[in-house]
């Protein structure tokens, strides 16, 4: 017979086994780009799939925008980070009270392709050159690949902002220009037309390309959900050497990536990933001077002013008491 004496007693038991699971609800968090899809999203967009932002708790949502729209949807507090390395860099240089918190790739995956038959500097000597738009990571990666082949931007080539990437391969494809700047993994479509690639930019330089990007504000007022954030992040760009062939067929499904190019994108990824989340002083002290040139900002600008660890490092710090005590 049913005891309506118990009925009190299983009710309270329901609502403590209940409990822990309100306490654990997911946090929902947004973090935006510039771009639908693409190789420089792609380890980000993995790291959402495999449950590593869940697994701190952090229901992260990606939200597609343009850069400048990013960060001031950011700033107004319409988003909680961005993803854009580079162009927080150029905010930051600028005075606007953001910070890195971590880089996830540290090097410019962008390539020079030239017209078939282009194959040194001297063909390219009174030719236009295409690149995105001025100021931008590809502008950036396009002036270091031409100087590294001992052009003078001044006097030997024109470079003309073009806009997408699809409008500058179109232009190459009919003789418009020379050369272009191409994001991976277009190079690898075009070098398989027979297009010559003259220059990968990642080989010369490192640069802030992915990271996770909040306001001074976000960091002081919730240092734990950004911490949060930083874990899935850690998670993710060290899963993608250990689960290598899980994100190669990740590039084939999402990115729609044939398998041939999925393994060298993979492969191109996975080599420009920092270690932990860390751009070294040097090497970023380096890519801040030539973003500050390009801007032409004359003061000097510390790499304080852009980048922040602390939250990173206190969790690296962590692991490593932990790793002590097995």
């Amino acid at each position: 017979m049913f005891n309506r004496k118990r009925l009190p007693i299983c009710a309270v038991l329901v609502l403590y086994l209940l409990a822990p699971c309100k306490l654990h609800a997911l946090e929902k968090v947004s973090i935006s780009h510039s771009v639908t899809l693409s190789a420089t999203i792609a380890p980000l967009l993995y790291g959402i799939q495999r449950g590593f932002f869940r697994d701190e708790n952090i229901d992260l949502e990606y939200r597609v925008l343009r850069a400048d729209i990013g960060v001031n949807a950011m700033l107004n507090g319409e988003v909680d980070y961005i993803y854009s390395a580079g162009t927080a860099t150029r905010a930051s240089i600028r005075g606007l009270p953001i910070r890195a918190l971590s880089y996830d790739l540290e090097r410019l995956l962008h390539f020079l392709m030239g017209r078939p038959g282009v194959k040194t500097a001297s063909d390219l000597r009174g030719k236009i050159i295409g690149v995105s738009s001025f100021g931008a990571s590809g502008d950036v990666a396009a002036r270091m690949c031409l100087k590294s082949m001992g052009v003078d931007l001044k006097k030997d080539v024109t470079l003309v902002s073009m806009g997408s990437d699809s409008v500058r391969y179109n232009a190459l494809k009919v003789g418009s220009v020379e050369a272009i700047i191409a994001p991976l993994p277009r190079n690898i479509l075009m070098k398989n037309e027979g297009f010559t690639e003259l220059c990968y930019a990642g080989r010369l330089f490192k640069g802030t390309v992915g990271g996770v990007i909040a306001t001074m504000d976000k960091i002081r007022n919730k240092p734990e959900q950004a911490k949060a954030v930083l874990k899935g992040m850690l998670k993710t760009s060290r899963s993608l050497r250990k689960e290598r062939n899980n994100f190669v067929e990740f590039l084939i499904t999402r990115v729609k990536l044939d398998r041939d190019i999925a393994e060298e994108t993979a492969s191109v990824l996975i080599e420009g990933q920092t270690k932990d989340g860390i751009i070294e002083e040097n090497d970023l002290q380096a890519a801040v001077d030539s973003e500050r040139q390009i801007l032409r900002v004359e003061r000097p600008v510390k790499t304080s002013e852009v980048a922040d660890y602390t939250l990173l490092r206190e969790i690296l710090s962590k692991e490593e008491a932990v790793e002590k005590t097995r």
